[in-house]
């Protein structure tokens, strides 16, 4: 699972469902705004809808955008025994074992845009796409997601002076499971049959050379 790329699709989604359908911003901003506003943004929309991306953007991507980075992986609960279960073929045979921990992950969406309203009014749009699409996210294992937002400050070394920035952050916690059936466990222990022990650890002496250690 790349939870990240889980997000960006379901954003996506939402963007392509509004650029065939501009009445879906009705949703969005209806009663937050006038009817003179709103069919203002349904044409901006229409004719330069944002730009859906992974990493943070860079100078010169075209404007306006949703750039989205990896702000937080923090491991929140750790089983007892690595949360160990048996790893089973198709007949049920044991092919060695699978570990898992829960993980709470924070991605961060920069909205940004050449002007102040342009860039509040897709923000909203982004948060009512992330709130309607929490079955979505809940579906594809990404549990307990939780939206804020906040205003980017802006700095002249990393934003041009006349782009708009807020960002919204999403945060899901999942599991993140692992093996000792694959080949970099093979890789790392030597075998599969190896469990917890290393072939060779060697530290460091005064003089910056490599020794192993010796078990007693």
């Amino acid at each position: 699972m790349i939870p990240e790329r889980i997000i960006l699709t379901l954003i996506q989604a939402g963007v392509d469902a509004v650029i065939a359908d501009t009445d879906l911003i009705d949703e969005s901003l209806s009663g937050a705004v006038g009817a003179a506003e709103l069919a203002k943004v349904k044409t901006l929309f229409a004719s330069n809808p944002p730009r859906v991306l992974m990493g943070y953007p860079r100078e010169g991507v075209p404007l306006p955008n949703f750039s989205m980075v990896l702000s937080d992986d923090t491991p929140i609960q750790q089983y007892l025994g690595q949360g160990e279960e048996a790893l089973l073929d198709v007949d049920d045979d044991i092919l060695g074992n699978v570990y898992k921990d829960r993980v709470r992950g924070g991605f961060t969406i920069f909205v940004m845009a050449d002007n102040p309203d342009w860039t509040t009014w897709l923000y909203r749009i982004l948060r009512h796409i992330l709130k309607v699409g929490t079955n979505y996210l809940i579906a594809n294992d990404l549990q307990d997601p939780m939206i804020s937002g906040a205003d980017l400050v802006p700095d002249p070394r990393y934003t041009p002076e006349a782009v708009y920035v807020r960002r919204l952050t999403i945060s899901v916690e999942y599991e993140d499971r692992w093996n000792d059936a694959g080949g970099m466990w093979t890789a790392i222990y030597g075998s599969t049959e190896s469990r917890g022990t290393l072939g060779t650890i060697a530290h460091e002496d005064v003089g910056g050379g490599f020794h192993p250690i010796e078990d007693d």
